[in-house]
């Protein structure tokens, strides 16, 4: 019969086989997608690809706003602004160990027109839906500003706060991104 002929381990290694080469059929063309990406060194050079729109297209340059917004925390200016203010509490837990709980009090982003420019010709491209970009905050500032608690004001709800549930409030960690 056939079946002595042919083993378990056999079968085996032409299945395992089949699947690394339609994995590398895969990768293939994967890679000849990428040879057929363009690049482009100034920005009005993108004007050839307006006849393929929609179009998701990776641009870089410098910003520029006609109307930027002046931060919180620090005297720059920005287009993108994200102001996160948290109260910092510490907590004696049940186990006796003492732990630091933000609990987020503002949140807040507001954004303004702009620009990217390449800074060799008058083109500029128009930013927009930046609200949905992902990792966006990675690739912005971070500016952190902690305001201590006033502890020589000693009112009911603090003294009931401390006493009661072990809390007491160490003040505002302010963190501004742009």
């Amino acid at each position: 019969s056939w079946t002595s002929y042919v083993s378990a381990a056999g079968l085996a290694s032409l299945g395992c086989a089949g699947l690394m080469w339609a994995i590398s059929s895969d990768q293939k063309q994967r890679a000849a997608l990428m040879e057929s990406i363009h690049s482009h060194d100034k920005l009005d050079e993108l004007q050839s690809l307006r006849s393929l729109m929609p179009l998701l297209v990776a641009v870089r340059g410098r910003v520029s706003s006609a109307n930027p917004k002046k931060c919180e925390l620090s005297d720059k200016m920005a287009v993108v602004h994200e102001m996160v203010e948290e109260e910092i509490w510490r907590k004696e837990r049940e186990n006796g160990r003492v732990v630091n709980e933000p609990f987020e009090i503002r949140r807040a982003v507001d954004h303004v027109e702009w620009f990217l420019e390449d800074g060799s010709s008058t083109t500029r491209v128009r930013v927009e839906g930046v609200q949905e970009a992902e990792r966006l905050t990675s690739a912005m500032q971070t500016h952190q500003v902690f305001v201590p608690e006033d502890n020589t004001k000693i009112g009911l709800a603090k003294f009931i706060m401390d006493k009661t549930w072990h809390m007491a409030k160490q003040g505002v960690r302010k963190t501004e991104r742009f």
